[in-house]
């Protein structure tokens, strides 16, 4: 390298790096890293704010808060502290507000679409001159959408970056409770107060309650009691439905599906993996590097989405409100 005075000069190097002064020495000094208790303390105040707009009870904001502090210290313990850090939680964030549009699209067909940073600006020139007449979505829909994001955000910021088949498994198991937690929180809501209303007219009834809570547990080994949950498991083609990563394989098979892949093309878990983390990606303005051996379908998962999502001239309905790739 140019410019460089070192005396090992057959190495390729792109700096030098000198010693301190002395003099200096003075002035370092090691500001140590926050503890568990200050960082949760942090990644609650800043879920806190980000989830602000959607109301979000303290209870729910604590479950979340939970998730994101296990996964950090199950990443911590594989590779390091430097593996993760405050910044992934505004990435947390941006990634639920994209899923909660996401799933508002794949649900209702006249929903708006999903914007991304090239339309922004169309979109606020829009609203001033046109006037946009939204459907009252009911409730339990959208709490559905909003669970079903969190869940789907949590595998994106973490579950993926995860290689090894044996730790993928292993991460499950580790977050599943809290997870079935986040899953239950508003079926838990009205349960409790079904039985608080039903205990005033008739004590038998918690007898039935604790039936029920039975019944369910045998019929459902994810510990999911809220049906519309559920129902998107029984609906899934994947036979392990023991593991909260079907919510993840459930939209890379969706996303998948409204690709026109060429012929001779089989949609394998790789393919779906990149399709789906690309398209979320895109439509966040996340930078993303994919990295694999060759044959790994890095450079044809985005060929077949790009030649998919071509905006109003897309042959899926659902990638017609989403705007064209266009590099």
């Amino acid at each position: 390298m140019s410019g460089l005075s070192h005396p090992f000069k057959n190495k390729n190097l792109a700096y030098d790096v000198n010693l301190l002064p002395q003099s200096l020495m003075y002035y370092v000094f090691n500001f140590g890293s926050l503890t568990r208790e200050d960082e949760d303390k942090y990644i609650f105040s800043i879920l806190s704010n980000g989830f602000k707009d959607y109301h979000f009870e303290k209870g729910l904001i604590n479950i979340v808060k939970d998730i994101i502090s296990k996964c950090h210290n199950y990443l911590r313990e594989l590779y390091g502290d430097s593996i993760v850090s405050l910044r992934e939680i505004k990435r947390f964030i941006k990634l639920f507000k994209n899923l909660n549009i996401y799933y508002k699209n794949k649900d209702d067909p006249t929903s708006e679409h999903i914007p991304t940073k090239e339309t922004e600006k169309k979109e606020k020139n829009k609203k001033q001159t046109k006037i946009i007449i939204k459907r009252r979505v009911p409730i339990e829909k959208v709490q559905l959408n909003r669970i079903k994001s969190l869940i789907v955000t949590t595998y994106l910021s973490y579950y993926i970056r995860l290689v090894d088949s044996t730790i993928r498994s292993t991460f499950e198991s580790e977050i599943k409770p809290i997870l079935t937690d986040l899953a239950n929180y508003y079926y838990e809501k009205k349960e409790n107060k079904k039985t608080k209303e039903s205990n005033k007219k008739d004590e038998s009834s918690k007898d039935k309650v604790i039936k029920n809570e039975e019944e369910n547990i045998q019929s459902n080994p994810l510990g999911i009691k809220w049906e519309p949950l559920l129902k998107d498991y029984k609906n899934s083609s994947f036979e392990n439905t023991q593991n909260y990563s079907l919510f993840f394989e459930n939209e890379c098979d969706f996303v998948i599906n409204q690709i026109n892949l060429d012929k001779g093309i089989a949609k394998n878990r790789i393919l779906k993996e990149n399709i789906f983390l690309q398209f979320i990606a895109i439509t966040s303005n996340i930078p993303m590097i994919i990295i694999g051996k060759p044959g790994s379908s890095k450079s044809l998962s985005y060929l077949q989405l790009k030649n998919s999502m071509r905006g109003k001239y897309s042959k899926s309905p659902f990638f017609q409100k989403i705007s064209a790739i266009n590099n």
